[in-house]
């Protein structure tokens, strides 16, 4: 952080060299997890995760900052992931940084890049122009992402280019931190750390699992029911959510269904779920398959 509008310049003079290793490549705000994979990319944990980090943690501060022919070429650069061509990123973040002032000029590939951001970005009183690839790119579910008196011009391609994608993400979380595996609805309990996966089978027809949520952020909490599996035209699966820990506080939703949902989300920062299997015809328990399953995920939400 520079006091007294005093600019910080970060510039890489062999950007058009064809030797990738003389880029610098950019800055990466992300959620600090223990990984040995080297990178030559900066990384500034900016991490809210109490796995891996201090819960009391304040979010990174960039202001009056210049950030000139920074980023990656995508293809003479081999990446996990394209979000981090950019000059700078804010990936998987659940604090995210504060930006103030930023100038980002002549990136080889996209500007900014918020991708899974868990909390709302600010970017103020900044000119992002002449990068390769779009000045702004949003990838991710939330997509809460604030822009004042922002100036995106020449860019090679969109100003601000946003995708919503919740498939991908689940993806990228379970490769990347092994905890985040589907866990069993009825077995797990006391989940404070999200995103978490379910897997939710009944252990018999008409049978019921209830699990609570409670998130350290004061966030809300939003449930992504990913695939249901049915292995009889008469299953039922029904899902109660209450905005509570227990079943006493209001109820938000009380659905009967066979296939995938739409999101459900609550409005405190707790959530009580129950799950429940039944059959069309209440009288009959014939329709109970060791494959009836479904699939979900919890997050933090906005």
């Amino acid at each position: 952080m520079a006091y007294n509008k005093q600019y910080i310049r970060l510039q890489c003079d062999g950007f058009f060299d064809p030797f990738v290793v003389l880029n610098w490549g950019g800055i990466v705000f992300e959620r600090n997890f223990q990984s040995k994979e080297l990178s030559d990319i900066p990384h500034i944990s900016d991490s809210a995760s109490p796995l891996f980090n201090d819960l009391k943690q304040q979010p990174s501060i960039l202001n009056y900052v210049d950030i000139l022919h920074a980023g990656l070429r995508p293809e003479l650069t081999i990446r996990s992931y394209a979000e981090r061509y950019a000059a700078v990123t804010v990936f998987d973040n659940l604090i995210n940084p504060i930006f103030d002032n930023i100038t980002i000029l002549y990136s080889a590939s996209d500007g900014m890049n918020f991708s899974n951001v868990g909390s709302s970005v600010r970017l103020r009183n900044s000119v992002l122009a002449y990068n390769r690839g779009h000045g702004i790119v949003v990838t991710s579910r939330y997509g809460n992402v604030t822009l004042d008196n922002v100036h995106i011009h020449d860019n090679g391609g969109d100003g601000v280019h946003y995708t919503l994608n919740n498939t991908e993400w689940s993806v990228r979380e379970q490769e990347e931190s092994p905890q985040r595996l589907y866990k069993s609805f009825c077995e797990t309990a006391n989940t404070v750390e999200f995103p978490n996966y379910f897997t939710y089978r009944p252990s018999a027809a008409g049978t019921c699992c209830t699990q609570a949520f409670s998130s350290l952020y004061n966030t809300r909490l939003t449930v992504h029911f990913q695939s249901v599996f049915v292995g009889d035209y008469r299953t039922r699966f029904r899902v109660e959510i209450y905005d509570g820990k227990f079943d006493i506080m209001p109820l938000l939703a009380n659905i009967t269904f066979n296939r995938t949902l739409e999101s459900l989300s609550s409005y405190s920062n707790e959530l009580l779920v129950r799950l429940c299997h039944s059959c069309d015809n209440v009288r009959s328990r014939a329709c109970w398959n060791q494959s009836d399953r479904i699939q979900l995920y919890v997050v933090n939400d906005i």
